[in-house]
């Protein structure tokens, strides 16, 4: 019985190795796949996108509230939509991220 047991309680510690090992490789995998790409190291930063869409609608930091920008990567390209609320209006930007081209605006009052 000892012996038995001894040899289900080594295969199970193999099996939890070798499962171990495809964690770390899955792991390896997905790193990578988080690494910017080079055409994504030359995106403009989430500051910029906001400097944009502040100067095109005419507003300091100040003038806003309920700010957000979000990187977007839809509709075969990156983008930065950038929210915010001022003077009972609603405004949303969409800024091309390697371009700095607003390419959607959406103004609607509070």
């Amino acid at each position: 019985m000892k012996k038995l047991f001894t040899l289900l309680l080594t295969l199970v510690f193999v099996f939890a190795l070798s499962a171990c090992d495809n964690t770390r490789s899955g792991a390896k995998q997905n790193n990578n796949a988080n690494t910017p790409t080079q055409s994504e190291t030359d995106l403009i930063t989430r500051d910029r996108a906001i400097e944009l869409a502040l100067n095109h609608a005419g507003f300091t930091l100040d003038d806003v509230y309920d700010l957000e920008a979000e990187l977007d990567r839809e509709r075969g390209g990156t983008y930065w939509e950038v929210d915010f609320e001022s003077k009972n209006l609603e405004y949303s930007y969409d800024i091309n991220a390697q371009t700095e081209e607003i390419t959607r605006l959406e103004k609607e009052r509070d």
